[in-house]
């Protein structure tokens, strides 16, 4: 019935009246009500929120003060340790759990707090008591993140620092009479920040879970009770804070004076938090438009705001989804950091060369070094494997944040930009050991690098392959011979150095893998393991010499280095990695690469100052390709060689250029007799097409063929083929060669053309053991070419089958993994592990040598040999069960161990198990820590081809056994007698051999010792008179070795013949 102004009037006088009202309200609350006394910004502000934040700025300060100033000096009492938590026991079980139960208390205090509004004495002690055990699991926290300076920057330590510091600050008052005093409780404000505490509930909650103590409890339920903290955790946590913030109210810089309006008290928070509710459909109803024009506009509000919010909702969750599935782009973490690029089919189908590679890249050592941790890209055509994602779950933190995975291929340019593949540092394409079809897995491979290489001429790549004819076919197609290797032509020749220089594969895994260099305590090992752990704690470096070093020589400068426990091994020379150049002379910027026990005493020789890796990047793509020599040669056409006493056999009569042991007969070398005894199996005389011409032969005949005959072996042909092995192993010291599973004769090919080496000073006559039957092109290929090598068809299964290679006086064994035949990666190894332990049980003294596919077998194994008395106990009671016998526990009983003897083990690590130790364990995983280290150290690709194959080296790896009189005497005597003592024995000035450490032999007596391998061990220490010493030296240094009978295996020439069948060879 009135007109619009009188109802404009009206509705104003209404507004004023219930502004002014409810200003009545507020103050007669804030002045009557004890609700919200004191309870202002000013008063809480430095108590709740600023002495909390300065704390956490200060100590990420100090810390990340520490780290860039003395990080060497504190890391080795504080920051770096361990970051892997230790066995859960009933400390953590008791920290995490008493940390559930006070966090639920402190949140109920809040919430009494809340309804009475004052502070009460007991509950304040209460809360004071429970804040100083708050303490506790924040340091240990802090302790097992390896003390990072990011730790307080973390939602779990920010919600401690806000929750704890408070109740400490309300503890004391300052006053100008009496200065610090004991606070009341009633002066203390009710309100607090310790609702915030329930999600450490849910944290608590997590880790009882990861300790193992609620296994015997459902799943379903454990999942109901973590959904249910998870739920209160974000109510109370969400609600509570809306309390905190409504009864501070605003602070005075917020001030304002809201407009009045037909819809109410306006201002633009208050608008904006209108639209907000309005365009997502929420709509709460306290604000609502009055004029028709605003109205009108509001309805189209919400219909954009609908199909708005559906839209791009829609593509968040996309790019999500496609983030998740790896489809996504690259985005380096931080910005502006390098990545490196793993492509190929051991990234798809996930092989353990790229579990080690990651662990290997993300490895504190490399922080200490100055190196800061790259991104690490993946990319496979499938979605990521379960393998995969348990090996990236078990990542610490701080590098699973680093390692991203895509899902595409190198063959689409596309692809290759969403990785950047332009801006990596290093790209490696990785094979799949464990693939069934290494021909194909090796050609996609060299395609998909080719791909690579056209998208990105200068990109840094490193390609793996599996057979070594792959690699020459990927030299042809245009992939450099320094940026290709294949892993088979590496494992195979590892293996085959082994044969003589026992624990050389643990020597160059060690050096390549820094993870295994934890610091342990001292009393936490071994007597064994303390040296063993000294060894590892050597690293491989690279530098440029000192000014001072211009000029010499490669002799004067090893001397000098020695003498600082630097170990040089190798230089770049015209751009290719040299072991041990006897001859060279030291030009400006020469780079050496050498092993470092004291990295401080580095500046004494290297020129520290410059960066050697641009200067090695480019020497290297100045260098002219080298040509493919061939390391082996056939006996029968070797050169004559008079310098070496092994050499030769040295009866009368037989020729010089023998490099076979005497007391064997050539391959298929046999009587008369020998052919009966064919022809007596087969139940005829017959041999072949029913000619008796053999019988009729009285004298020794060699039986070769000019060319290899194709097709299936007959019986007659196994005979043959079988009756040479056994007559091979019967003078024994032979190398037996294990094939377990599978047809993999490329790699006993390579095998044994490493042993027939041309500058080995003899060669071991060979027995291949393989449980499938060769054809004759394979048996001719493996046979003809090389002298005393012979094949068998048999399993170590078989007691007959290890009578007839008499595995008893074999000089070494060798036992090949093959391709696993199980679909279950956790059974690869099982032939194996069960093949080590049917010759453990039989007292095999001679090394034995076990390559795993899985590294997680080695804890089928036990975790030390069995002694000879163990076995004969074994023996005498065959009908004892296991457990009641004497032999040592498995690998999996560490912890049994420790609590045994305390002195059992030195670690779960792969790299720290004794039978790894001892050289008796070797897996193609540690091509992983090569990759990772190729990005820290450029030319570790190439130094450990130069180690493991020597391809155009003029030194290589011996095992020499010093003189026992030597027993007692400092370490750097004997590095003394090897660098310069056999050349005055000799009277060579030419002969330069390099000690890289020495192989101890287990302490007798002691069931918890073994051998192990001690790189670049301390001048100091007292060598015992059964240590053997792993040198780097030129063939006429081990020729000489050889001659003197210096070797660790001695030569079979060197024992007495009437000892060959009977005594079988001691290490």
């Amino acid at each position: 019935c009135c007109s619009p102004r009188k109802n404009a009037i009206l509705r104003s006088r209404c507004a004023l009246s219930s502004l002014g009202s409810r200003n009545i309200l507020q103050n007669a609350m804030v002045c009557s009500d004890e609700f919200c006394q004191e309870i202002t910004w000013s008063k809480i502000l430095w108590p709740v929120i600023l002495i909390p934040l300065i704390f956490v700025l200060c100590l990420t300060g100090l810390l990340l003060l520490l780290r860039v100033t003395c990080w060497r000096k504190v890391d080795e009492s504080l920051i770096g340790q361990d970051s892997t938590a230790s066995s859960s026991g009933w400390f953590e079980i008791s920290l995490f759990s008493a940390q559930l139960i006070g966090s639920a208390v402190s949140v109920m205090i809040w919430v009494d707090r809340t309804y009475t509004h004052k502070v009460t004495e007991n509950l304040r002690w209460v809360e004071v008591a429970l804040s100083i055990f708050y303490v506790l699991p924040y340091v240990y926290r802090f302790k097992v993140t390896g003390f990072m300076y990011s730790y307080p920057l973390t939602t779990p330590a920010l919600i401690d620092a806000f929750t704890i510091l408070p109740v400490f600050a309300w503890l004391l008052q300052y006053t100008d009479d009496n200065g610090f005093e004991f606070r009341e409780a009633s002066a203390v404000p009710w309100l607090s920040m310790s609702h915030l505490r329930v999600s450490k509930c849910v944290i608590a909650y997590s880790f009882l879970e990861a300790t193992g103590v609620l296994d015997d409890v459902s799943e379903l339920k454990r999942a109901y009770c973590l959904v249910f903290l998870k739920v209160m955790s974000l109510v109370i946590i969400l609600g509570g804070t809306v309390i905190f913030l409504e009864v501070l109210g605003d602070p005075a810089a917020l001030a304002y004076t809201p407009v009045t309006t037909e819809m109410g008290e306006l201002s633009f928070v208050q608008i904006f938090y209108w639209i907000i509710t309005t365009i997502t459909t929420v709509g709460y109803g306290d604000f609502s438009p009055k004029t028709v024009f605003s109205q009108i506009f509001v309805i189209f509000c919400i219909l954009y705001g609908v199909i708005f919010f559906s839209i791009e909702s829609a593509a968040v969750i996309d790019l999500r989804f496609k983030e998740d599935s790896g489809k996504g782009r690259f985005h380096p973490q931080p910005h502006g950091s390098r990545h490196i690029v793993l492509v190929g089919g051991g990234v798809t189908h996930f092989s353990s060369i790229v579990s080690n590679l990651l662990q290997e890249l993300y490895e504190r050592e490399h922080l200490e070094q100055g190196s800061q941790f790259p991104n690490c890209v993946l990319m496979g055509q499938s979605p990521k494997s379960s393998q995969l994602q348990e090996c990236l779950d078990n990542l610490p933190p701080y590098a699973r944040s680093r390692v991203q995975y895509f899902v595409g291929s190198v063959m689409h340019p596309h692809d290759l930009e969403r990785i950047r593949l332009s801006q990596a540092s290093l790209a490696i394409v990785v094979c799949d050991v464990q693939t069934a079809d290494p021909d194909t897995e090796d050609r996609q491979n060299t395609v998909r690098a080719l791909s690579m290489k056209r998208h990105c001429p200068d990109l840094n790549i490193r390609l793996l392959l599996l057979r070594p004819e792959s690699k020459r076919n990927a030299i042809q197609v245009g992939i450099r011979a320094a940026r290709c290797q294949s892993v088979n032509e590496m494992k195979s020749s590892l293996l085959a150095i082994s044969t003589r220089c026992p624990g050389y594969p643990t020597l160059v895994a060690n050096l390549l893998h820094s993870g295994t260099r934890k610091r342990l305590r001292e009393e936490q090992l071994p007597p064994w393991g303390l040296q063993y752990i000294k060894g590892l704690q050597n690293r491989l470096a690279a530098f440029c010499i000192a000014d001072h070093v211009n000029g010499k020589t490669w002799q004067e400068f090893v001397q000098i280095a020695l003498e600082k426990r630097i170990v040089p091994m190798a230089v770049q020379v015209e751009g290719h990695v040299k072991l041990n150049p006897e001859s060279h002379t030291f030009q400006d910027r020469d780079i050496v690469f050498a092993i470092v026990g004291d990295p401080i005493l580095l500046p004494s020789v290297a020129n520290v100052e410059v960066d050697w890796r641009p200067i090695f990047t480019e020497r290297q793509g100045k260098a002219r390709p080298q040509r493919w020599s061939t390391l082996w040669q056939p006996a029968s056409t070797a050169p004559a060689n008079s310098n070496s006493g092994a050499a030769h056999s040295g009866r009368e009569g037989e020729p010089e250029k023998s490099k076979l042991k005497r007391n064997f007969t050539p391959l298929l070398q046999f009587s008369a007799q020998d052919l009966t005894r064919v022809g007596d199996r087969q139940g005829s005389s017959n041999i072949s097409g029913g000619s008796s011409d053999a019988h009729q032969q009285a004298s020794p005949r060699k039986v070769r063929k000019s060319r290899p005959v194709r097709g299936d072996m007959s019986k007659d042909d196994i005979e043959i083929m079988e009756l040479a092995a056994e007559r091979i192993s019967e003078g024994g010291g032979h190398i037996i060669l294990v094939v377990l599973v599978g047809s993999v004769w490329q790699q006993v090919h390579t095998f044994i053309r490493c042993c027939r080496a041309r500058h080995l000073p003899y060669h071991d006559p060979i027995v291949v053991m393989t449980p499938e039957v060769p054809n004759r092109t394979i048996c001719h290929d493996l046979t003809e070419p090389f002298e005393n090598v012979a094949m068998m068809i048999g399993s170590l299964f078989k007691d007959s089958d290890k009578d007839r290679a008499n595995v008893q006086n074999a000089s070494s064994i060798i036992l090949l993994a093959g391709r696993p035949l199980a679909e279950d990666w956790d059974m690869a190894d099982c032939v194996g592990t069960m093949s080590v332990v049917s010759l453990e049980y039989l007292g095999i003294s001679c090394p034995t040598v076990l390559e795993l596919l899985n590294d997680q077998s080695a804890k089928l194994l036990q975790l030390y040999r069995p002694s000879s008395l163990a076995v004969a106990h074994m023996n005498e009671h065959e009908d004892l069960h296991p457990d009641e016998g004497k032999l040592p526990l498995s690998a999996s009983s560490l912890s049994l161990l420790d609590e045994d003897s305390g002195q059992a083990a030195i670690g779960s690590a792969f790299n720290h198990l004794p039978r790894f130790a001892s050289g008796n364990l070797f897996s193609t995983s540690f091509l992983g820590a090569m990759c990772a280290s190729a990005y820290y150290v450029p030319g570790v690709f190439e130094l450990t081809e130069a180690l493991t194959m020597a391809h155009c080296q003029t030194s290589f790896p011996w095992q020499v056994r010093p003189p026992r009189d030597m027993g007692g005497e400092p370490y750097r005597v004997l590095a003394s007698w090897i660098f310069k003592g056999l050349r005055e024995e000799v009277d060579s000035a030419e002969l330069l051999g390099i000690p890289l450490g020495i192989y101890r032999q287990a302490c007798k007596g002691d069931k918890y010792s073994t051998n192990h391998v001690i790189i670049n061990p301390d001048m100091d220490l007292i060598l015992e008179s059964t240590d053997c010493a792993f040198v780097l030296a030129s063939e006429r240094y081990g020729q000489a070795c050889a001659a003197s009978g210096l070797f660790a295996l001695p030569s079979m020439a060197q024992k007495d013949e009437s000892a060959l069948s009977s005594a079988p060879l001691d290490l």
